[in-house]
């Protein structure tokens, strides 16, 4: 093969390395830090749990250079991320995947951790202005408008988390703040799409989940910025952003005969963080009230949803080998 030939196979599947393995990096280390709650909640074993955070550091590890090099060799590839009402918000997910290695990495190296949330929160912080400067200048309109505009907020949810354990607690309530308001006004524009414009496309339905992700967060997060101990009374705050999260859990699983027809795709990677974000919830709510069935719950949910998760990777795999990942869509 000529050198000219062999180029053009490189840009031929690097044009289309999809910004869906940033998602994969949150699903995938959203499920490890899940394990983690387990163990606290459940007494279930931390190896499944350090496993998977693995994985889903090596993910990112190489999915990184990969998409560097695709910005810098095929920068028109990129802009066609940049302009696609999908792709580009699994751009956002990119901080969002830093920010769990930092939650991952805290208990086992504090030093490590603080030094890459001090490059995360940076990066979250200049993906929501570059998110807010395209909703102020260019006007996407309400058609355009997906549940995955949620992931930048997740980013600030969870940068928050992270700042929280390294020790930048005015920093984690800064991002937590704008987490709140940027989350909830998403939230509920996604809500006014979702009644005013036609049904989302197969590939996007699995994005359904995704509502329940911010306030799922608010209700994991805000005990732990305000230094709840065990043992004090639980704020309303997080009384109803629990409970409606688990609505949003439950609504959909009300509407399992639409999720069951869909045909494999990347898209699917969109169940995987709030599976993650409704196994943690649902643990660390049990163990704050006590309650053996949200306990037991949550096991379940958890069990399942590492199940499907996996499922989803090892799939993903092999639709790669099969040439029908690194493709047009």
């Amino acid at each position: 093969m000529s050198d000219t030939a062999a180029q053009s196979v490189e840009q031929s599947w690097l044009a289309y390395f999809p910004t869906t393995f940033f998602g994969a990096v949150m699903g995938i280390s959203g499920l490890g830090l899940a394990w983690r709650q387990a163990e606290v909640s459940l007494g279930w074993s931390d190896l499944p749990g350090d496993a998977i955070l693995l994985i889903g550091a090596a993910i990112l590890i190489l999915a990184t250079p990969l998409y560097l090099i695709k910005i810098l060799r095929l920068p028109e590839a990129f802009q066609r991320d940049v302009d696609h009402p999908v792709k580009s918000a699994f751009l956002s997910a990119f901080p969002v995947g830093l920010s769990l290695q930092v939650s991952a990495l805290a208990p086992l190296h504090m030093e490590a951790a603080t030094l890459l949330w001090l490059f995360a929160a940076p990066a979250s912080l200049l993906v929501n202005f570059f998110v807010f400067s395209r909703w102020y200048l260019i006007g996407e309109g309400t058609a355009r408008i997906n549940a995955l505009w949620m992931i930048p907020a997740a980013g600030s949810f969870l940068i928050a988390l992270a700042g929280q354990q390294v020790g930048f607690n005015e920093a984690a309530w800064f991002f937590f703040a704008i987490g709140v308001v940027f989350g909830g006004s998403i939230l509920i524009i996604t809500i006014y799409r979702y009644i005013s414009e036609p049904r989302l496309p197969d590939p996007v339905v699995p994005t359904y989940f995704v509502p329940l992700v911010p306030p799922g967060l608010m209700s994991i997060i805000y005990p732990m910025i305000t230094n709840w101990q065990p043992g004090d009374d639980i704020s309303s705050f997080v009384r109803i952003t629990f409970y409606f999260s688990l609505f949003i859990f439950l609504f959909n699983l009300s509407m399992i005969k639409i999720f069951w027809r869909l045909k494999f795709s990347m898209g699917w990677w969109a169940y995987t963080f709030p599976l993650d974000t409704i196994s943690i919830a649902l643990l660390a709510y049990g163990t704050a009230t006590k309650n053996a069935f949200l306990l037991q719950f949550g096991g379940g949910v958890l069990a399942i949803s590492t199940i499907l998760i996996l499922y989803i990777l090892l799939r993903t795999v092999v639709e790669i080998t099969r040439g029908t990942v690194l493709v047009a869509d």
